[in-house]
């Protein structure tokens, strides 16, 4: 099919041209897919790869400006936004890695919603991921990962069937319910402790409450740390004696409690909303706390606390996070905090006197997901998994000496990540698939 411009010669052709522009708009999608096959070019389209799922379009406005309606953004002869746009510039979002797109803008003008020219048609093709293993471990959310004395992975999420715990077994994954009757959406953390037995803090959503549970002994033994959960966040480390040390939020504090006693005593930490948390325990046994607090909505900000004693010394470290944290220690039990901004990645560290920050990613386009995941390896090195602005998986390291950046998964909308890596080096990333609702893990090659 060939199609002719329209143009709009007087007022007597008004009712035919009405016709002719009701049939044009309704045959757009047959009759345009050739980059403006026998309709004037008009403007000049660029378009520009961002990220595996991500292009933006940039083109020159229609010389008549004072006609437009709008623009009509077609991809691979399909519209690819549902109204008239304004601007001369799109991002599009959603789309699929190794994929060719091709785009043509179409003009909408006045009186009748003719289209009154198009653009030239320009072909692209996104980018691939990192090309890791990838598996699905079972139907849930929110993640946590942990290596056992072996390397094989163990994972804590949440389901319908309340908390569960996933681990690999001759190849195969084997899942234990947890705790049945604490819902089935929640923060939770687990850590595989001295004994090679797993260590889990959890939130009982249906009775508000935090809640310990271990396997120790071979079957699933639960405590209850506080009865007055505020809200879901929660973190968990594990002393060589097997003690559990929990972070938490309850009556508008962050709020620390301990079993190393033998009974669970708790404290006071600090004031506030915490939005995320993490600990770790340095090899003195001094306690190492990461947090964010902040209104829901807001930017948060990043504070760090410490117990090498009696009390909790707390510090600010940035004003400017999208309200999430991760924390790790270097051999040499030095500090680093992973955290998002509100259009990158940012890490951390304090070099022995003061508190040094640097970006990690700074390419976001547009506000990033706030679920961030840290490790440090054998020799040092950092390795981090979070979410970009389509929420897509994403994955940064500095073994090269520079921080290098990877696209892992950009065909789902993923949650909650944690990473971990083993002696040889292998990384592993846990994450929630939130369009199948599944949880999944990848390995690195």
């Amino acid at each position: 099919m060939n199609c002719m411009p329209i143009r709009l010669k007087s007022v007597f052709h008004m009712v035919t041209l009405m016709f002719v522009a009701y049939i044009g708009l309704m045959a757009l999608t047959g009759c345009f897919g050739g980059g403006g096959d026998g309709i004037e070019q008009t403007m000049t389209l660029n378009v520009s790869v961002d990220t595996p799922s991500e292009v933006h379009l940039d083109w020159t406005p229609h010389p008549d400006e004072g006609t437009v309606i709008g623009y009509d953004i077609f991809r691979n002869g399909e519209a690819a936004y549902p109204s008239h746009l304004s601007g001369t510039s799109y991002t599009d979002r959603g789309l699929g890695p190794l994929t060719r797109y091709c785009y043509v803008i179409y003009v909408v003008v006045w009186p009748v919603g003719a289209v009154g020219g198009a653009s030239n048609q320009v072909c692209i093709t996104t980018p691939g991921t990192a090309g890791w293993n990838i598996e699905t471990i079972g139907s849930g959310y929110d993640p946590a990962l942990a290596l056992d004395a072996s390397n094989q992975p163990h994972v804590s999420y949440r389901s319908g069937s309340g908390v569960i715990l996933s681990h690999k077994s001759g190849g195969a994954w084997q899942h234990s319910v947890v705790d049945s009757g604490a819902g089935d959406y929640g923060d939770q953390d687990l850590v595989i402790d001295a004994f090679n037995a797993d260590q889990l803090s959890y939130a009982d959503t249906n009775k508000n409450r935090m809640m310990h549970a271990s396997n120790t002994i071979g079957v699933w033994s639960k405590t209850e740390v506080d009865d007055n959960l505020e809200s879901r966040p929660n973190a968990l480390a594990v002393d060589g004696a097997g003690g559990a040390h929990v972070v938490y939020h309850a009556s508008n504090f962050l709020r620390y409690a301990s079993n190393a006693s033998g009974n669970w005593l708790n404290e006071i930490i600090d004031l506030g909303y915490p939005r995320d948390i993490d600990i770790v325990m340095d090899s003195s046994g001094a306690l190492h706390v990461a947090y964010v607090v902040g209104a829901p909505g807001s930017v948060c900000i990043v504070r760090y606390a410490q117990k090498s004693g009696a009390g909790w010394g707390v510090i600010e470290i940035d004003s400017d996070s999208n309200c999430g944290v991760s924390i790790a220690l270097d051999s040499e039990d030095a500090v680093h905090i992973a955290y998002p901004r509100k259009f990158g990645l940012a890490h951390a560290y304090n070099n022995g006197s003061v508190w040094q920050i640097e970006e990690v990613d700074d390419s976001f386009s547009w506000v990033g997901g706030y679920n961030v995941g840290l490790a440090i390896d054998s020799a040092d090195y950092l390795h981090i998994s979070y979410q970009d602005q389509n929420a897509d998986l994403k994955y940064a390291t500095n073994v090269s000496g520079v921080w290098e950046r990877y696209f892992l998964d950009s065909s789902s909308v993923v949650d909650s990540s944690s990473v971990a890596v083993d002696p040889a080096g292998q990384v592993s990333v846990v994450y929630s698939d939130q369009v199948n609702q599944t949880v999944k893990l990848m390995t690195s090659p």
